[in-house]
């Protein structure tokens, strides 16, 4: 069973929800690594791999998330700000909270490792109304 989880913001009260979405691809590499989003956007990881599920742990900074939508036990493991997702899975997550936010997306490597770790970060800046 597929599971695509695309209300990540449905825990947002509407007036703070932008509908903003900024996608991060996850396949050998996080594409972008380093995004800058503002209050109530929504932060979209994606993953493209064909291979072994893709764990995503937040830094504790994310208790400014308002929803975490696939984080937290809706898709698999949970413990803390974490998600595992399958080929072409997703999770979402919506910050309230101005600040950096620092993530490891951990995958599965041909690496002698076998397991390949990839930072990537979230700048969270305060949302102006427009108008």
């Amino acid at each position: 069973a597929m599971m695509v989880v695309t209300i990540g913001c449905s825990g947002m009260p509407t007036v703070t929800r932008t509908g903003n979405v900024q996608d991060v691809m996850i396949r050998d590499r996080l594409s972008p690594a380093d995004v800058t989003v503002r209050t109530g956007d929504e932060v979209r990881w994606t993953t493209r791999r064909q291979g072994p599920v893709t764990t995503i742990s937040l830094d504790p900074v994310a208790d400014g998330a308002a929803s975490r939508q696939g984080f937290g036990g809706l898709m698999g493991i949970s413990k803390g700000n974490s998600a595992t997702l399958a080929p072409n899975e997703s999770a979402s997550m919506c910050f309230s909270k101005a600040g950096p936010v620092h993530y490891t997306v951990r995958m599965d490597s041909a690496l002698p490792a076998g397991e390949l770790n990839v930072p990537g970060s979230i700048r969270v800046e305060e949302g102006g109304r427009s108008g």
